[in-house]
């Protein structure tokens, strides 16, 4: 077999912005991954009531919105810097990771490839803090008037990624991916207080439920 060699004689590093992308491309295949793995962020935040709103199956935006312990106003630039956690500091916290999501890798995956605006507050502070992000270029960093815990509005996915983004599913798989992801969830924590409205429309409801039972009879009906 014959190999074609490339017309690059040196081995370089690549850009910062390069690796980013291409890390991207390892962490989110899709709106399901983002949800999944922000679902995941907001339960470790301690959430209790989440919120998910799509639009275009997530292509043109989505956005996420919790009650969770929120992001101090300092930390947020360093919420889209790759491997920047609160949930690890050292190799035993990472042998007894018990955290949903640890590797620091979500947002600022999201933060490459799309438009990332990040709307938090931590319960200590009076105010809380909106960070946006676009194509991982930091754009805006200021306070404002914000509850406790975290919005992720997520708009343009993969805009500068065009080849991943035309090779997205149809709408209707994409949905059922993203409905497939809350359900995982909502069966794991009963407890948790889900809404899913899709294209304006509330395509989901779940109360607080006391025991798994209850949650799987909300989801599929009594026996």
């Amino acid at each position: 077999m014959n190999v074609t060699a490339t017309n690059f004689s040196h081995i370089a590093p690549l850009p910062d912005l390069l690796v980013d992308k291409i890390a991207a491309g390892e962490v989110i295949e899709g709106p399901a991954s983002i949800i999944k793995e922000c679902l995941e962020n907001s339960v470790d935040a301690g959430a209790t009531s989440i919120v998910i709103r799509t639009v275009s199956a997530g292509m043109e935006s989505l956005e996420i919105t919790d009650n969770g312990s929120g992001i101090y106003f300092a930390d947020l630039p360093l919420s889209v810097q790759r491997h920047a956690t609160s949930k690890i500091r050292n190799l035993e916290d990472l042998e007894g990771i018990r955290s949903l999501g640890f590797r620091g890798e979500a947002l600022a995956a999201i933060a490459a490839v799309s438009e990332l605006s990040i709307r938090s507050r931590q319960k200590e502070e009076a105010r809380g803090g909106l960070l946006l992000v676009r194509g991982g270029e930091l754009l805006r960093h200021e306070p404002v008037s914000f509850p406790e815990g975290t919005q992720l509005i997520i708009k343009d996915l993969f805009y500068s990624v065009p080849a991943r983004r035309k090779f997205q599913k149809s709408e209707k798989s994409i949905h059922l991916q993203i409905y497939q992801e809350i359900i995982k969830l909502a069966i794991a924590h009963p407890g948790l207080r889900l809404e899913y409205i899709r294209d304006g429309r509330e395509y989901l409801f779940l109360a607080e439920h006391r025991s798994l039972p209850d949650r799987l009879a909300a989801l599929f009906g009594a026996a």
